[in-house]
């Protein structure tokens, strides 16, 4: 029985889908082999793990944009200091990572989450294993040290990330580009447009924007959706608030359905995304890669409106200079945007020309083409 570990952080929504991309292909090519998906940050016992890098991710998403330069310009001077930071939360992490690598007895460990890549390298070096360790790296563009995580192959989405982990210190020859990641429901055709705004109780005929906040829900979101329901007239927006149940209520409270407003839709966490993007016309938000990656396989032209956290500038500004998205930083500006491409068919399919070109294979397939060679060589030793 083969046995494949998914490691990820429960940071964002993009980790988790990533994973999930991967456990879906997996199993489609091999469905006898054991594969296991595992929150590092849940299963594993002691709190440090979770605090570095699921709360003290969420903290930093809530801040004003100046704190979060600080912080990640201070991380770049002083590496050594998370460097501490991460050490100390494996060494409470290990023993109970033995004991779960005993019973799963993982073949190959393929994290979505670098933090998760040193995690498992320090396990095999510490106990003495020999599993290799397969990483995902899922940001389009741009990379940082603490990237190098030990893994023997660092696949990447994009020829700008293999440069950048390269820059990072990554050797060459263990990078490797793949194709987009998409999770396998929007790898396929997506359900008809009408149909999909009709099953949300939107007008089907009505230019649909999408908003996404992350998984999260975090992010700036109001002065933006403010404006659009005073001033815009010529869209319909849906709200993707993930699991920010708070941000949800508040909508809901601040935009009641009103003659003469633009109508806005919260909604709260789906796992499920087929139906709202298949209502887009086009997505609005802050440029994760989970997000920045379906609205490009889904042919959706991305209107930036924040930066979630500053590495999502290298996404926004990959996005930008392939033309999938235009960058808006203020209210008034999102607003035009969205009425004109409303309004004006042509500029709508000049937006739409760019993902002509986008390659409609699954990288996670690529992944797993690499695991079943990898495998095999071991088999045949």
């Amino acid at each position: 029985m083969t046995r494949v570990l998914i490691p990820y952080f429960n940071a964002g929504f993009g980790h988790i889908s990533f994973a999930k991309a991967l456990g879906t292909s997996i199993h489609r090519r091999n469905p006898d082999w054991e594969i296991r998906l595992m929150d590092a940050g849940a299963e594993l016992p002691g709190d440090r793990l979770t605090n570095l890098y699921v709360r003290s991710w969420q903290q930093i998403l809530r801040q004003p944009v100046w704190v979060k330069s600080t912080v990640f310009a201070l991380n770049g001077a002083f590496p050594w200091a998370f460097a501490a930071l991460n050490r100390r939360a494996i060494r409470q992490a290990l023993p109970g990572l033995r004991k779960l690598l005993k019973s799963a007895e993982p073949d190959v460990v393929v994290p979505t989450h670098w933090g998760c890549g040193h995690l498992f390298d320090a396990a095999r070096r510490e106990f003495g294993l020999s599993y290799p360790i397969i990483y995902l790296y899922t940001e389009l563009s741009g990379a940082y040290r603490q990237i190098r995580c030990g893994a023997d192959r660092y696949f990447c989405l994009t020829g700008e990330a293999a440069a950048a982990l390269e820059k990072a210190g990554v050797p060459p020859d263990a990078i490797e580009t793949a194709n987009l990641i998409v999770q396998e429901e929007l790898a396929s055709e997506l359900p008809d447009r009408a149909e999909s705004r009709n099953a949300l109780g939107l007008d089907e005929n009505r230019f649909t924007a999408l908003f996404s906040l992350g998984g999260e829900g975090i992010g700036s979101a109001l002065p933006f959706l403010d404006n659009y329901y005073e001033h815009g007239t010529q869209a319909q927006i849906l709200v993707l608030t993930g699991r920010n149940r708070t941000l949800l209520a508040e909508l809901e409270r601040r935009y009641p359905a009103r003659t003469g407003r633009a109508r806005i839709l919260p909604l709260g966490y789906l796992p499920d995304l087929r139906t709202p993007i298949a209502s887009a016309d086009i997505f609005v938000g802050k440029c994760g890669t989970s997000f920045a990656v379906e609205s490009i396989r889904a042919a959706r032209p991305l209107i930036v409106n924040n930066i979630g956290a500053p590495n999502e500038a290298d996404n926004r500004d990959y996005m930008v200079s392939h033309g999938f998205a235009v960058y808006a930083a203020r209210p008034a500006e999102v607003t035009a945007r969205i009425e004109t491409l409303a309004t004006d068919e042509n500029l709508y399919r000049q937006a739409l020309a760019p993902f002509a070109s986008v390659s409609r294979k699954n990288g996670a397939d690529e992944i797993v083409d690499h695991l079943i060679g990898l495998l095999s060589k071991r088999d045949a030793q």
